[in-house]
């Protein structure tokens, strides 16, 4: 037995067919008639493809895909040049703003600590700066005090009724004269110490801050005549002091009332008339005063 081809339909059917079973069905289901089917002459019906296959083929691929990245991804990457994808804890800036520090408010008990305290008071501050209150001043830094006294003479000797000029430099400019035995010798508010009687008292300037202070010497007043007194009783009311350039300071002869000669070994730097320094330039020099053939000398320093 073998099969051939219907040249009708193309269908295959047993060679014990003399006809094509295949058109004979047809045509009695055309015609409504049932036909005895026999062996050898089944259809081989051709059917459509199932998109079902294909479309579970891609999902197990996916499937496969998914699994493989999430156990092997990071060395995949890492083979393929991509590095990591995170980014490094050091790499990574915090965006955050600064905020000033918090300064507490003051409170009430605070309040009157600027006027409190042997610091209290104003501090003059240097020119544009204004002032600010030396304690308590709402957290500013109080200026600090001018530089120390310094006065002209630290030590001078002078006779009752006679008069020396004390010129004080540095601090504040401001400064208060005062003397600690008046009946001895006064100072007045210019620095001029002027002699009462004899003995010894302390000439005191501060200017609130810085304190200076001399020691003034008062002798007793030299008996009259008209004559030199012996030699050894000769004395200049200062034998060394320190002014500055424009001052006068007026020097005396103790122990005499004669005529007294002046003179100044560097008159650049200080002259003298009549006992009268006056400060030409900074430097020190030596003025002179000579009287019954003895020459008494002062050191003068000019600031």
């Amino acid at each position: 037995m073998s099969m051939q081809k219907c040249p009708k339909c193309g269908e295959l059917f047993s060679d014990t067919y003399r006809t094509c079973p295949f058109c004979e069905e047809e045509e009695a289901i055309a015609e409504g008639r049932h036909i005895k089917r026999r062996s050898g002459g089944r259809r081989m019906a051709q059917k459509d493809p199932s998109p079902v296959g294909p479309v579970l083929i891609i999902i197990l691929i996916l499937v496969a895909c998914v699994l493989v990245y999430f156990f092997f991804g990071d060395s995949i990457r890492e083979k393929m040049g991509f590095g990591s994808s995170s980014t490094p804890e050091s790499s990574q800036v915090d965006d955050v703003t600064p905020q000033p520090p918090d300064i507490p408010e003051p409170d009430g008990s605070g309040a009157g600590s600027s006027s409190s305290g042997s610091s209290s008071g104003t501090v003059t501050m240097p020119e544009g700066g204004g002032s600010s209150s030396a304690a308590g001043g709402g957290g500013q830094t109080p200026m600090p005090s001018g530089t120390a006294i310094t006065l002209s003479s630290e030590d001078f000797s002078f006779n009752a009724g006679e008069s020396v000029k004390l010129t004080a430099t540095g601090g504040t400019g401001k400064y208060t004269w005062s003397s600690d035995d008046d009946g001895i010798a006064s100072v007045n508010a210019s620095g001029i110490v002027t002699a009462i009687s004899a003995g010894n008292c302390t000439i005191t300037v501060t200017d609130g801050t810085s304190t200076a202070t001399c020691v003034a010497r008062v002798r007793k007043t030299p008996s009259s005549g008209g004559t030199t007194a012996p030699a050894q009783s000769l004395s200049l009311s200062s034998t060394d002091f320190t002014t500055s350039v424009g001052e006068k300071v007026t020097l005396k002869v103790n122990g005499t009332s004669d005529a007294v000669s002046w003179a100044s070994k560097n008159s650049g730097i200080a002259t003298v008339s009549g006992g009268v320094v006056t400060a030409v330039s900074s430097g020190t020099t030596t003025v002179t005063a000579t009287v019954g053939g003895q020459t008494l000398e002062c050191i003068v320093r000019v600031k």
